[in-house]
């Protein structure tokens, strides 16, 4: 499971993330904000802090499973 929520906070651009495991022990988040015209920077940024964190080993897991 891997999820994502965006929203406006101000003139703020605000996105969370989180990837968890299949069965709901391990979660990670992320979150970052920047200026709206900033959105794909604020992606990327959010996608490396749970990559950083082992997004990749949780979602592998969940696709050979």
């Amino acid at each position: 499971p891997v999820g994502a929520w965006g929203r406006f906070e101000g003139a703020e651009l605000v996105l969370d993330g989180l990837v968890a495991n299949l069965e709901g022990t391990q979660m990670l988040r992320a979150i970052a904000r920047d200026e709206a015209e900033n959105g794909d920077a604020l992606g990327r940024a959010v996608a490396e802090q749970l990559l950083e964190q082992g997004a990749a080993a949780i979602v592998e897991a969940a696709r050979n499973a």
